[in-house]
């Protein structure tokens, strides 16, 4: 074999795997990952979050549109227990008019920095080798279903791995729409939450 391509192909290979060689702040346990993890989202820290994340080929944009949804996701939160009172929210997300209209879940919903290290501790850790799934019961998260975030390791650091593509990218966008109109009809004057979730319909019809 010709030994610049040899070169070449060692070069590659090493700098596809440097990230995971070389270890990233508090990504070496699955318990500091999902600290940094959830600091990142409530401190609306971009890069931490998606350093955070086992990011599919040329799917970056992906992440990035989940991220920026994620945080429309705490503002709005923010409004609707702002404007309607304490436990609004979760009201607005069971409020059904017809046809389903899901809500998406936030799941540090209610949390900040000053009590993160108390909303971790909600959270059971289940490894299998190299693998693993932090969960959060039903009973704590308040739905149907356990809370589950799926991690993995690579070399010696840990990723939340999320199955994002950019095929997501049209689905994102258009969830990040919906709920960005919703933010901006919160504040209109003699807004209800039944108003707040047909509204929320109606703009879903309009672009689905």
């Amino acid at each position: 074999m010709n030994k610049m391509f040899c070169f070449i192909l060692l070069f590659l290979l090493i700098g596809c795997e440097s990230k995971d060689i070389s270890p990233i702040k508090w990504q070496d346990t699955p318990e500091n990952l999902l600290f940094k993890f959830f600091k990142a989202e409530l401190e609306g820290d971009c890069e931490s979050y998606i350093e955070c994340l086992r990011i599919s080929d040329g799917a970056r944009r992906a992440y990035e549109l989940d991220y920026e949804l994620v945080q429309l996701l705490h503002q709005l939160y923010g409004a609707v227990e702002e404007r309607f009172g304490q436990g609004a929210w979760d009201k607005f997300r069971k409020l059904k008019i017809g046809r389903a209209s899901n809500v998406l879940i936030i799941e540090l919903a209610g949390v900040n920095i000053e009590n993160l290290v108390e909303e971790v501790q909600k959270w059971e850790f289940t490894q299998n080798d190299e693998c693993g799934v932090w969960r959060k019961s039903r009973e704590l998260t308040g739905s149907m279903f356990d809370s589950e975030i799926k991690v993995e390791k690579r070399g010696k650091n840990w990723y939340v791995v999320t199955g994002l593509t950019d095929s997501y990218e049209e689905i994102l966008e258009n969830e990040i729409k919906i709920y960005q109109a919703t933010l901006d009809y919160v504040d209109k004057p003699g807004m209800t939450l039944l108003e707040l979730k047909k509204f929320k319909m109606e703009t879903e019809d309009g672009i689905y």
